[in-house]
């Protein structure tokens, strides 16, 4: 089975009983669009499971009803933690009689009606994301310096201010906007990083002060200089990697607040277009 692939050649369920019926220790790791998520499978049963804030159950039903995502597999990955209270085939069984009864709700609704209010608010919500997206922008511009490029620690102390202004954000103005989103938006960040830590093992190295990624702490980093060079670049790169994911998951969360898919697809061909040049010029960063 290849490592990488497309749900689109290959469903989430066939996927899944595959390697539960192969008793493989694997990580399934999935993108949507700006959605990401993960399931964990050991010995033959699913363990863990977690889309945005959602884990356990809950999170198998909502990423079985993914058809179009791209995934990839993790072969003996760090263990997780257990929040999958079912066999995988109760679990594979409830998803898709939820879909089922999904599909045919959705097929006797009538078209959902927007109100004045919802294109108000997602108009307030778009030019606040686009001034966001404007001001970590000018930091993508500080990332592609030549001293960025050659100074690593530099570049991750960047990369840490670019997922703080998105923690700003969700703070002062995505939260105060979108109550429909429940919870106290200073410790989205805790949340975000510990789910950063199931893909990113390294994430554990980040500290959080004050609800905000120490930037002073990421010169601790540089104690991963010591040792094998092939190895420490690893580690540096996979360090980056996890911040880049974690400001994913903040813009992410952004762009699901929005009523109306016509001011959500705007935005979110913006966020793709800047997530795209970020991790790209975080690849010619001199390791």
């Amino acid at each position: 089975m290849a490592t990488e692939g497309d749900l689109k050649d290959l469903g989430l369920a066939n996927l899944i009983q595959s390697l539960c019926l192969d008793q493989r220790n694997t990580l399934i790791r999935l993108k949507h669009r700006q959605q990401n998520g993960l399931i964990a499978c050991n010995g033959g049963e699913i363990v863990h499971a977690q889309v945005g804030p959602v884990q356990g159950d809950e999170a198998i039903y909502e990423l079985l009803s993914w058809t179009e995502a791209k995934f990839q597999l993790i072969e003996n990955a760090t263990p997780s933690p257990q929040t999958i209270t079912q066999s995988w085939s109760a679990l594979l069984m409830e998803g898709m009689r939820r879909l089922d009864e999904r599909r045919a709700n959705e097929s006797t609704k009538t078209p959902p009606v927007w109100s004045p209010e919802d294109s108000t608010k997602d108009s307030e919500l778009e030019n606040k994301l686009i001034l966001l997206l404007a001001s970590l922008e000018q930091m993508r511009v500080k990332l592609g310096s030549k001293e960025a490029q050659k100074n690593t620690l530099l570049a991750a102390q960047i990369l840490a201010d670019l997922v703080n202004r998105a923690a700003q954000f969700s703070e002062t103005e995505f939260w105060a906007t979108e109550m429909r989103h429940a919870g106290d938006g200073r410790n989205t960040l805790e949340l975000i990083l510990l789910e950063t830590e199931s893909e990113f093992p390294l994430a554990r190295l980040l500290e959080i002060r004050n609800y905000r990624l120490a930037i002073s702490a990421i010169s601790k980093l540089y104690s991963l200089r010591e040792g094998e060079q092939n190895r420490r670049r690893e580690n540096l790169r996979e360090l980056t990697r996890a911040m880049i994911h974690m400001l994913e998951q903040y813009l992410g969360r952004f762009l699901s607040a929005f009523r109306t898919p016509h001011a959500r697809t705007e935005c979110e061909d913006a966020v793709n277009i800047f997530v795209a040049d970020l991790t790209n010029m975080v690849d010619q960063l001199s390791f």
